[in-house]
């Protein structure tokens, strides 16, 4: 028996195998750099309609991420909150988003009467960032909610992202836009 029928076959598996690992550490690396609100809304949306076609977002939120990315400065978040309902009926969907993938979901009974459609989000968290220096917005350097948060909800009629963040002298400071004109809201 040659000794090549042996050794081709496990030099195929192995680098079969060395490749194959080399994509899935590339896969978590791309994962873990964050993705921006615009792109998590639509996964979100996504996951959402596949409960129900007439699924709506109420709000989206980033959520801290211990383990490193940039911390919301480049308009990144490697972590966020969903919360979506059905209009006109009390149905409601919670879900929670790692690195792209969904880490929790959990239907509900909550009715709301606001939500924020697809039309409504025309600028995303990078370009809301911009207007920070404007405002005295710097990202938070410590505590539970290090960098900076976004957050899209609609109050009161008005669909607006809120980019969470601190003044120079450590306190919490909001800076409110129009998700869909890019203007600075005053409230």
């Amino acid at each position: 028996m040659s000794i090549r029928k042996f050794i081709i076959p496990i030099t195929l598996l192995l680098l079969v195998a060395v490749l194959s690992m080399g994509y899935t550490s590339f896969r978590v690396y791309k994962n873990n750099e964050g993705i921006t609100l615009s792109e998590a809304f639509h996964l979100g949306f996504e996951r959402a309609k596949a409960w129900d076609s007439n699924a709506q977002l109420v709000d989206l939120a980033s959520v801290d991420d211990w383990q490193g990315g940039s911390k919301g400065k480049d308009g990144k978040r490697r972590h966020w909150n969903f919360i979506f309902c059905v209009p006109g009926k009390p149905q409601s969907l919670i879900l929670t988003l790692h690195d792209q993938e969904f880490v929790y979901s959990k239907p509900g009974h909550d009715t709301f009467t606001e939500f924020i459609t697809e039309a409504e989000l025309q600028i995303d968290s990078p370009a809301a960032l911009k207007a920070a220096p404007k405002k005295q917005l710097q990202p938070k350097v410590q505590g539970e909610s290090e960098g900076y948060h976004f957050i899209l909800l609609k109050h009161k009629g008005k669909s607006m992202i809120i980019v969470d963040g601190q003044d120079s002298g450590s306190n919490t400071k909001k800076l409110y836009i129009d998700s869909a004109s890019g203007r600075i809201i005053e409230l």
